[in-house]
């Protein structure tokens, strides 16, 4: 079958290969062996969509599907004993060569927990909790980050103590992540509000082009605007107009045509009285 050779390997994870033996379709295989006990993680990403899909076996031989060719995630393997293989396969969907980067841990519970305990010292109490509006209050115990679980938009709007957050105080978290906000040391309170992009514009080119219609049907009703004769003429009514055409046509025709008749009938006449008038002459002469 089809198999990859000549792959190599750098320190950030990324494997480059190459397919040597295109027959029966290519994959690239992996084992991975876990170095400490622990809830392990995995992110697989490739490159120019040349891998769709991933399948992860468990020591158990439960195996995890993963779908990468719409947008790549980190996936949760679950608990692992040290010392446990997990076995990756991925098949090749098109091209010769490429690379994928493939990124294994384990959680550091003590790291975790320290974290946590440091985020929840200063937590923020949410008072108000709806789809846009976020509100709460927090005691601050030293300048730093409010770090908040929040999907990071730059249609949200923060506000502390009633004053807007400048944007460069709204911190993206991760690679643009979370929202994350720069607070200083005290009691304040604090809201977050969200507004979708555009949707201020929206609001006032319909609110425009609905006052511009109100105004043409009122000009239009007030008589003070006419729409401009139609520039075009139905079938039906040129039709029509033809019809009433040829039937004038052909009553001017009959007119002129019993008109001539009369004319032709007054002519004979004249002439057979003016001949009758020159006989009596002559007979009055003889």
């Amino acid at each position: 079958g089809a198999y990859c050779s000549d792959y190599t390997y750098s320190d950030i994870g990324c494997y480059s290969y190459t397919v040597t033996n295109t027959a029966g379709g290519a994959s690239l295989s992996f084992t991975l062996t876990a170095l400490e006990s622990g809830n392990a993680y995995v992110y697989l990403k490739t490159g120019a969509n040349t891998i769709a899909n991933a399948t992860f076996t468990l020591p158990d031989g439960t195996a995890v599907y993963q779908n990468i060719d719409t947008k790549p995630y980190i996936l949760d393997l679950g608990y692992l004993n040290k010392g446990d293989v997990v076995s990756v396969y991925a098949p090749i969907k098109e091209g010769t060569d490429g690379y994928v980067y493939l990124y294994a841990v384990t959680l550091n519970d003590e790291a975790f927990e320290t974290g946590y305990n440091q985020l929840k010292k200063d937590s923020l109490n949410v008072t108000t909790f709806e789809e846009r509006n976020i509100e709460g209050d927090i005691n601050v115990s030293e300048d730093g980050i409010l770090y908040t679980s929040i999907n990071y938009d730059t249609g949200w709007s923060v506000y502390i103590d009633g004053e807007k957050v400048s944007a460069d105080d709204i911190v993206p978290l991760g690679t643009n992540a979370l929202l994350g906000v720069r607070i200083t040391e005290g009691e304040h309170t604090v809201q977050f509000k969200y507004t979708p992009q555009g949707l201020i514009i929206g609001c006032v080119i319909s609110v425009t082009t609905l006052i511009m219609l109100l105004l043409l049907c009122s000009l239009i009703k007030t008589g003070l605007f006419k729409f401009n004769p139609p520039l075009y003429v139905e079938e039906d009514e040129i039709e029509a107009e033809d019809n009433t055409v040829t039937e004038n046509k052909n009553t001017i025709i009959d007119d002129i045509d019993n008109l001539l008749n009369s004319l032709n009938f007054d002519e004979a006449s004249i002439e057979t009285e003016n001949t009758e008038a020159v006989n009596d002459t002559n007979e009055k002469e003889d």
